[in-house]
């Protein structure tokens, strides 16, 4: 009861007051944080893979997870934590590092709270990972916001920080020579990104998924821990649903052009160049979903990265809210396009991890007991 009561009083709030909620923005993100933190071992999906990788791991056998993950992990084990001390802590310190970065983006919290509670909290809950990864990588982009030189370097090394918890961090680093281009040449930049997409795509389907992943694993072998390659070669290479990947296109493409057109309808000249360079930024860090495409056609694994990108469309619309008038008309008519991209976007997210995932919502969101 908790979790819907803040969802609706965020979202209200958010949507009638977004200029002075960040009391009851933060106090939705510790509701968030505290149901996280707090799961159901027998009902959350992965726990029991979370838990025999935690007990494992300091005995010397090979972990299945990130390197960071895992040495943060044996650290916390030779201090006579348990693994659901361990998870709590980590739980909160990556809802922590999330809210102080949402916070460089927007005093509209509580707008975001609810859009994230809705759309992200449950598969974030799940894989406690990719949480902190995207944490991560949101705190470095609010450093990228100025484009300045030790700006991108923070960027990368928050980045490459996130990637050692989750090694889908390392496609965000696709953001730094995009981030370079001049809002004027966007067009230029999404065909392009299209234009790459197409040839992936092409490579996937003339191919198969073999040549593809050796392209992968090659390019990324200054980065490879093992396990990276290994999940390259099995299980992330086993292919996608038709309608999975139609769905992803639909909710990635969505999200991109959604994300471009509310940023290109912000009125520099009535607004400030800070608030346009927040929506520049962030309209980037959207792209990764659409360039993401390739992937999904692997594995529906990779939808981890359309996924997580959403946050940063959310953190567009709660910049909307905040500075209404400081858009086109065109913008508000956008925002209901956003609103019909939300029901599937969660489908979607929803049939990819399953009917053991969806049942266990009720669980995280202590509906259920």
């Amino acid at each position: 009861m908790l979790y819907i009561i803040s969802i609706i009083l965020n979202f209200i709030v958010g949507a009638l007051k977004p200029k002075r909620n960040q009391l009851i923005g933060l106090c939705g993100f510790g509701v968030l944080a505290f149901l996280a933190a707090n799961v159901d071992p027998y009902t959350t999906t992965d726990y029991a893979n979370y838990q025999a990788g935690y007990v494992s791991a300091p005995l010397g056998i090979p972990s299945v997870f990130e390197y960071g993950y895992t040495q943060l992990g044996i650290q916390a084990y030779r201090l006579g934590l348990g693994y659901s001390e361990f998870r709590a802590i980590f739980t909160y310190v990556a809802f922590l590092i999330l809210v102080i970065a949402i916070m460089r983006f927007t005093s509209n919290i509580s707008i975001v709270s609810a859009l994230f509670g809705i759309m992200l909290f449950f598969n974030l809950t799940t894989q406690i990972r990719n949480l902190m990864m995207i944490a991560l990588v949101l705190l470095g982009l609010s450093f990228l916001k100025s484009k300045t030189p030790i700006g991108i370097l923070i960027f990368i090394v928050l980045d490459i920080a996130g990637a050692q918890i989750h090694t889908s961090g390392y496609f965000f680093l696709f953001i730094v020579p995009f981030i370079l281009v001049p809002q004027r040449l966007w067009n230029r930049l999404l065909i392009i990104i299209a234009v790459i997409t197409g040839i992936i795509v092409g490579i996937v389907l003339v191919g198969g998924n073999n040549l593809f992943v050796s392209l992968i694993t090659t390019s990324l072998s200054f980065v490879d821990k093992g396990s990276l390659m290994h999940r390259l070669t099995t299980s992330y290479s086993r292919g996608t649903r038709i309608s999975t990947q139609l769905l992803i296109i639909i909710t990635s493409t969505g999200t991109s052009w959604i994300a471009k057109t509310i940023t290109s309808q912000y009125q520099v000249m009535v607004g400030d160049v800070k608030t346009g360079q927040k929506l520049s930024v962030l309209a980037v860090a959207s792209w990764m979903s659409l360039l993401s495409i390739p992937l999904i056609l692997l594995a529906p694994d990779y939808s981890r990265i359309p996924r997580e990108s959403m946050i940063f469309l959310i953190l567009i619309v709660a910049i909307y809210f905040e500075k209404a008038s400081q858009f086109t008309s065109h913008a508000k008519q956008i925002i209901f396009w956003f609103m019909l991209l939300v029901p599937i976007f969660i489908y979607t997210h929803l049939i990819i991890w399953g009917p053991q995932f969806i049942e266990s919502i009720p669980y995280l969101a202590h509906l259920s007991f």
